[in-house]
C-alpha cells in the first residue's frame, strides 16, 4: 500500500487548467461554540468535484455531511465557524470571501437543494414568484424574460402545465412536485455546482426514482458539478461517480463508486454496506453510536465500533490516507481510491481479511456490543 499524496486526492499535483476541479475542499475544519464547549463537526475533510460529475458524501446521520456542505458557501453561521482549511470554487478561496462576496456566489455559482422542500419554499409566495426572484437577484432581465425562464424551468423539471401552475402556491403541490420546484429555484441562475443535501429523503420510492433521474438528466445537459449528500447507499450506487465516506467529521474512505461499493476498504464502509438488505448479515445496523463531536475518541474515530480494531487504532490521531488498488485515468487524471486505516500501512497483514466477503471477517463474539445504533439513523447533523 502507498500513502496518498498531500493534495488531498492522491491525484497528481500538477494539473492543466481544463482539469481544474470546480470545487476543491482541503483540510476543512468547522466548529461550533456551545455552552458545553467546542464541537468539531467537520475535521480535516478534503475532496474535489469536477464539472459533469457527482460526488456523494455518505455516512450515518451525525457524521458531518450537512455541515460540510453548508461550510462550502459559508452557511454555517455563528455559533458555527470555519477554523481551518480552504474551499476553492473555480480557484477562489470562499473561506476568505466577505459576506457580500459569498452572497454573489450563492445561487449563482453554487446552488443548494435541501431535503425539506416545505421548509425551503416560502408558503406566502407563488412558486413562480420564488423562481423569478432567484432569477432577478443574479440576472438583469425584464419581468417577461424572467417569467418565461421560470416557466421553462418548471417545464424542464417535470411540472405539468407549467404556465398555469406558475401562479400556484407550494401547498398546492405534492411533496415530489415541491422538490421539483425547489430544484427549479436552484437552477434559476445556471449554477456551475449544485449541492443537493438528501433531496430525496422525504419522498416515497417512486417519486425518489423520478427525482434522481431528473438530477442525472440535468447534469448531463448542463455539465454541472454535483455534490450529493445521502445516507442511502442505494442512491449512491445510482447517481455517484465518486464517493466520500464520512464518520465522526473525518473522511474514512473515498474513491470511484464502483471500487468503493464492490471492494470497500474501510471497516466502516463495509459495515454500511452490510446493512443493505440482501448484502450482508447485519440486521440491526451497526452496534454503537457515532462519536460525540465534543469528545471524539483518540485514534481512528470508528475504533470503538470496529471489530478489527487493534492497539494502533486506539492511540494518536486519525490514521493517514493510504492508496488501495489501481484505478485508470477517467478524464480528470488518475482517480485514487484511498482509505484512512492502519491496516493499510504496508506493515499490517490484515488488509486482505478486511476485504473478504461479508460475514467472513467477524468471528463470533468479536463485534463490539452497543445500543443498536443504525446506519442512516435520524439523528440531526
Amino acid at each position: 500500500m502507498t500513502r496518498a499524496n498531500g493534495n488531498g486526492t492522491g491525484a497528481p499535483t500538477a494539473a492543466s487548467a481544463s482539469d481544474r476541479p470546480v470545487l476543491s475542499v482541503r483540510d476543512l475544519r468547522t466548529e461550533f461554540d456551545t455552552d458545553g464547549g467546542t464541537l468539531t463537526a467537520v475535521d480535516g475533510v478534503s475532496f474535489d468535484v469536477h464539472a459533469g460529475e457527482t460526488v456523494c458524501l455518505v455516512g450515518e446521520s451525525g457524521c458531518g455531511k450537512t455541515v460540510t456542505c453548508e461550510s462550502v458557501t459559508g452557511l454555517s453561521t455563528p455559533p458555527g465557524r470555519i477554523t481551518d482549511g480552504t474551499v476553492r470554487f473555480h480557484g477562489t478561496d470562499l473561506v476568505q470571501c466577505s459576506d457580500r462576496e459569498l452572497r454573489g456566489v450563492r445561487g449563482d455559482g453554487i446552488a443548494h437543494v435541501f431535503q425539506n422542500p416545505q421548509g425551503a419554499l416560502d408558503p406566502v409566495y407563488s412558486v413562480g414568484a420564488q423562481i423569478t426572484e432567484a432569477i432577478h437577484i443574479h440576472r438583469d432581465v425584464s419581468e417577461r424574460a424572467a417569467r418565461d425562464r421560470a416557466v421553462d424551468l418548471l417545464d424542464r423539471v417535470g411540472i405539468p402545465d407549467p404556465s398555469a401552475r406558475f401562479d400556484e402556491y407550494p401547498h398546492e403541490f405534492s411533496g415530489g412536485m415541491q422538490q421539483r420546484v425547489a430544484i427549479a429555484v436552484a437552477l434559476a441562475a445556471d449554477p456551475d455546482l449544485l449541492v443537493a443535501d438528501e433531496p430525496t429523503t422525504a419522498l416515497d420510492v417512486t417519486i425518489q426514482a423520478s427525482v434522481l433521474s431528473l438530477f442525472r438528466e440535468l447534469q448531463a445537459e448542463r455539465e454541472m458539478a454535483t455534490l450529493f449528500v445521502t445516507h442511502d447507499l442505494g442512491v449512491v450506487a445510482e447517481v455517484a461517480d465518486r464517493v466520500v465516506v464520512m464518520y465522526g467529521g473525518k473522511v474514512m474512505e473515498r474513491g470511484p463508486v464502483g471500487e468503493v461499493l464492490s471492494d470497500p476498504a474501510h471497516p466502516y464502509t463495509r459495515a454500511l454496506l452490510e446493512c443493505l438488505p440482501g448484502r450482508g448479515a447485519a440486521t440491526t445496523g451497526i452496534p454503537g453510536d457515532v462519536p460525540d463531536p465534543a469528545d471524539p475518541p483518540r485514534g481512528c474515530r470508528f475504533h470503538p465500533r470496529c471489530p478489527h480494531a487493534v492497539d494502533a487504532c486506539r492511540t494518536g490521531a486519525q490514521p493517514p490516507r493510504f492508496e488501495v488498488g489501481e484505478t485508470a485515468a477517467d478524464g480528470h487524471g488518475p482517480s485514487t481510491h484511498d482509505v484512512s486505516c492502519v491496516h493499510y500501512d504496508g506493515e499490517d497483514t490484515r488488509a486482505d481479511e478486511l476485504r473478504r466477503d461479508p460475514g467472513e471477517t467477524d468471528p463470533p463474539g468479536e463485534r463490539v456490543a452497543g445500543d443498536g445504533g443504525t446506519a442512516g439513523g435520524e439523528r440531526g447533523e
